[in-house]
């Protein structure tokens, strides 16, 4: 993924960012061949959604896009949340696959 699709996948995460409460918060995992977690569960005030609106402004692609790391990454957050609600999980991806070119047979 890069250039318009990056871009594209970043100011959505930021268009979700804003749209969030102050009660809630957010925790970014990116994957490529490996999982990471960006940042701990933050609430979303205002403080909060600069800070994560930050690291958003950060995401580079970085590889391939095993999302069995990412997903596992993210049931532990939620596994190991210190409050725990009943409001439901937002979970939010996106799918991006390149064409892939075929090639010509020489004879």
């Amino acid at each position: 993924m890069s250039g318009a699709k990056i871009s594209l996948l970043i100011n959505a995460m930021k268009f979700i960012c804003s749209a969030l409460r102050k009660n809630d918060r957010l925790s970014i995992v990116v994957f490529n061949s490996v999982g990471t977690r960006l940042n701990p569960l933050i609430k979303m005030n205002e403080a909060g959604k600069k800070k994560v609106e930050g690291i958003i402004s950060g995401i580079t692609a970085n590889g391939g896009t095993n999302i069995e790391y990412g997903l596992k990454i993210a049931q532990s957050i939620i596994l190991q949340r210190k409050y725990k609600t009943f409001d439901f999980f937002f979970f939010f991806s996106f799918f991006f696959s390149k064409k892939k070119k075929k090639k010509k047979k020489i004879q």
